[in-house]
């Protein structure tokens, strides 16, 4: 019988690779979309997006390989039946029953909603990736005018600056990456991730009060700009210990537990933003802002309870 895994040993390193790309997307779409307008009309933009991604989705049929652990070793159980001939090899993880490919596709894609729908510690961690990802398209959408209005920006020079936005999610995530290994080493439990996670909605709060009244009192326009920076720092805080935490917390549920925090960072990131022009336009950017900050801070008592009690709730919920 094959009982050996396949597994990856630098699990903070593949994770921190893949929240490096999100935060590189992040900063360099905003500047070369502020190029490209400049210089060919907002069509371009779209083009563009249509064809790395139709390359890179061309790509990915040659470059990916399998990393489902189960599906692994039943390829390798195979490969050592024809070669020895023998059929007693078999895979440990192998279901006795089968599901047919549209049962297996069914469950695959219902499962991130009934993992936010049955476990609280899904739902929480996803509400909070959700709320800090719509706070972060809210500064996508109004950053560009209010940028133009305060300070008489122009389209190239309003892409530029969101890389004040990406030097603080840099920064925030060689921060969480450092600390995550710092606890990896001493300890197994995944709920020693949240408290990373606790800190970082008062560097996002930071951020939207510096942000909020220095446009407000159209102070210089680097101040802003600093201001963002420390809400990418809460971004990078949030985002890395949770899907940190879900990771390790439902290890065999991993992909499905990481797509529930992809389905509500998209509903809460395509609606929230939308009041946004209304937010500013009745309160104003300085007590908008404040708005968003204070409430950030309810993000606090709530992963402190989760950091206490998730054992518990994990233990209660993993049933799928």
């Amino acid at each position: 019988m094959i009982t050996g895994l396949f597994e990856i040993k630098h699990k903070d390193i593949i994770v921190g690779l893949f929240g490096l790309c999100v935060i590189i997307g992040n900063v360099i779409s905003p500047i070369v979309g502020g190029a490209v307008t400049a210089a060919k009309g907002w069509q371009w933009s779209f083009w563009i997006t249509a064809i790395s991604g139709g390359s890179l989705t061309i790509c990915s049929f040659a470059v990916f390989r399998e990393t489902n652990a189960r599906i692994i070793l039943e390829r390798r159980a195979r490969k050592i039946q024809k070669e020895t001939g023998e059929m007693r090899w078999h895979s440990k993880l192998s279901l006795s029953d089968k599901p047919s490919f549209g049962e297996t596709f069914l469950s695959s894609s219902t499962l991130p909603i009934k993992m936010l729908a049955s476990s609280p510690v899904v739902l929480i961690t996803s509400i909070c990736c959700g709320f800090m990802s719509s706070q972060l398209f809210i500064i996508f959408s109004t950053l560009p005018a209010a940028l133009q209005t305060t300070y008489k920006f122009s389209t190239g020079a309003v892409g530029l600056s969101f890389l004040g936005l990406g030097v603080g999610m840099f920064v925030g995530a060689i921060f969480v990456g450092a600390m995550s290994a710092f606890i990896r080493k001493r300890t197994n439990k995944p709920e020693f991730h949240i408290p990373v996670a606790i800190i970082s909605p008062f560097f996002a709060m930071a951020g939207f009060l510096i942000y909020g009244w220095t446009l407000q009192y159209r102070v210089h326009w680097m101040a802003p700009i600093v201001g963002i920076g420390f809400i990418g720092m809460g971004s990078s805080g949030i985002h890395g210990p949770l899907t940190r935490y879900l990771i390790d917390a439902f290890p065999a549920f991993s992909v499905s537990a990481i797509a529930s925090i992809t389905v509500a960072r998209a509903l809460m990131s395509g609606f929230l933003p939308v009041g946004s022009p209304q937010l500013y336009k009745t309160l104003g950017y300085g007590w908008g802002n404040s708005l968003l900050a204070f409430i950030n801070l309810l993000m606090v008592p709530t992963l402190w309870l989760l950091y206490k009690y998730g054992g518990t709730l994990r233990r209660k919920s993993n049933r799928w």
